[in-house]
């Protein structure tokens, strides 16, 4: 897991912020952790959404005019995820 962790520390320090989470998903679907790659997917969504988040699975820090995109984005990603599991 250290490698993995060289490998991100070095897309952040590059400033590719979006190939980080990327990355990161790839690595956490890879390796079966579908908890945390349903926070990342999620984290992920926010960020494109313009969303500073909190909690990456909260709706909290959701603005009410994004509230349904980000909804409907969590279904969807509980689904994938939850098939993972299955």
């Amino acid at each position: 897991m250290n490698a993995f962790f060289a490998e991100l520390s070095q897309l952040y320090s590059g400033g590719d912020r979006v190939r980080v989470l990327d990355r990161l998903i790839e690595i956490l679907r890879d390796s079966g952790n579908f908890h945390q790659l349903f926070d990342a997917s999620l984290l992920q969504k926010k960020l494109s959404m313009g969303i500073s988040p909190s909690d990456p699975s909260g709706f909290d820090d959701v603005p009410e005019g994004k509230r349904a995109e980000f909804e409907e984005y969590y279904i969807e990603t509980a689904r994938k995820v939850g098939q993972m599991l299955l």
